[in-house]
């Protein structure tokens, strides 16, 4: 039920991976925090990820380390996380509940591709969506998630940004 592979692999070794995860039905927890994972290796990923109807947690984020200690995000960006979002049907991951995107490439575009991904039904069961230090300047992730809960009618306060219409906590950590 819990999978974690951690640190070293690259998008080769993903795209390794996606044929053994199908192979794991029952899934419903996958780390691969500390990976370098580029666009390429998501989109190996994202097939063998839609054929895990259990999935609750996923986490691709967290720094990895190169061998000389030197921090390395996660290097996939806009292009990635559509091919993760953007399904030839409605409901990508129907059982997601926590989604870890920490330190990406992403930019303000890929998280108007995720706010349209949600509105549309992608990831229905998503309570946590982390999403902290990534590419674009928080204060433009913040603005665009402030924009998007308060034209859904929800609020906000100074740590999490509530989206009422799906549950969907944004967690920012403001400085």
């Amino acid at each position: 039920k819990h999978l974690d592979i951690s640190g070293g692999l690259g998008d080769v070794g993903l795209a390794t991976l996606a044929p053994a995860l199908r192979q794991l039905p029952k899934l419903e927890h996958l780390s691969l925090n500390g990976n370098r994972i580029g666009d390429t290796g998501l989109a190996a990923l994202a097939p063998a990820l839609r054929q895990l109807p259990l999935l609750e947690y996923l986490s691709l984020g967290e720094i990895s380390y190169q061998e000389d200690f030197v921090p390395s995000a996660c290097r996939f960006g806009d292009q990635g996380l559509a091919s993760l979002l953007i399904p030839p049907i409605a409901c990508v991951l129907p059982s997601l509940k926590f989604l870890n995107l920490y330190c990406n490439q992403i930019t303000v575009n890929g998280l108007a591709t995720l706010a349209s991904a949600l509105r549309n039904g992608a990831l229905p069961e998503l309570m946590t969506l982390r999403l902290i230090y990534g590419n674009p300047r928080r204060d433009q992730a913040w603005h665009l998630w402030m924009k998007m809960s308060w034209d859904l009618g929800g609020g906000w306060n100074s740590t999490i940004l509530p989206l009422a219409r799906w549950g969907v906590h944004f967690q920012m950590k403001r400085s």
